[in-house]
């Protein structure tokens, strides 16, 4: 009986090999099927990856010319101011007629020529007119003064500003906000302000703190309704309702965008994310 089941065991062993080869087939093909979706799944990460990187260097590409904007109207600025304070200065130095207004509280009325008989001038009134005339030269120095000293206060604002702006051209967008609030609060009165704003906002809604940038958009348009910023600063409020999903505040938000301001840029990028919106169903 033993010799009878060792040629049966022999013949039954291949059978066996190839039902365990079958069965190992049929546990891997599933597997085999999910590589293309998971090869596929892989590829949008990628692009997703790509698409950030993109977005960031567009960022950064548009921060820098701002900037070149800003520095350019800043420098035409106090160019403008020099030339005028060289005028005024001009002026004073060949004493120019000058409103009896702006002197009432120093000089005394000189008396009108009926006023003093036979048109004679008494040597009170030469002294006075005098006075006024050297006095002149001194008013415009001063004016040069205040001028020079405008342009300095200038100079500081700018670079604080650029020195902010620069933390946040690499990246360093935590650093960046501080630079931008420290700005602001040692120059509250700067005509850079509002920009400053602008790229807190930014820095915040880069880094994806949607709550934060969202109350940073909102103090600019509060705080600056003139601001230049104010087109931008809207269209991402109406983002951020929309990475939100809140639908509702998000249509209202990018509708304001395209009624405001119709047919510039902003416009189309908001008409953009509404269509995306309808499509969706939202």
């Amino acid at each position: 009986m033993l010799k009878l089941r060792v040629p049966v065991l022999v013949l039954a062993l291949p059978l066996l090999l190839s039902a365990c080869n079958e069965t190992t087939a049929a546990t891997m093909r599933p597997t085999s099927d999910q590589n293309p979706q998971l090869q596929l799944l892989s590829r949008v990460n990628s692009l997703e990856t790509e698409v950030a990187g993109l977005r960031n260097t567009v960022e950064v590409q548009a921060h820098e010319l701002s900037r070149m904007y800003e520095r350019l109207s800043s420098i035409y600025g106090d160019m403008d101011k020099r030339l005028q304070s060289l005028e005024s200065g001009s002026s004073a130095g060949a004493y120019a007629p000058v409103p009896a207004t702006a002197w009432d509280s120093e000089i005394p009325a000189v008396p009108q020529q009926a006023d003093v008989p036979g048109n004679v001038i008494s040597p009170a009134d030469s002294t006075d007119n005098a006075a006024a005339i050297s006095a002149a030269p001194v008013v415009a120095e001063l004016s040069t003064s205040s001028v020079d000293e405008q342009a300095v206060a200038s100079e500081l604002e700018q670079a604080a500003y650029d020195r902010a702006f620069d933390l946040l051209k690499q990246s360093r967008y935590e650093e960046a906000i501080g630079a931008f609030k420290e700005f602001q609060t040692r120059y509250s009165r700067s005509t850079l302000s509002d920009s400053a704003q602008y790229w807190v906002a930014e820095a915040r809604y880069v880094n994806r703190a949607y709550d934060a940038a969202l109350n940073e958009y909102s103090t600019l348009i509060q705080r600056y309704p003139e601001s230049k910023r104010l087109p931008d600063a809207m269209l991402k409020v109406g983002y951020i309702h929309f990475d939100n999903e809140q639908w509702q505040q998000a249509r209202r938000a990018l509708n304001a965008v395209v009624i405001r301001y119709p047919g510039t840029r902003v416009a189309v990028s908001a008409k953009m994310r509404l269509d995306q919106m309808t499509k969706t169903g939202h």
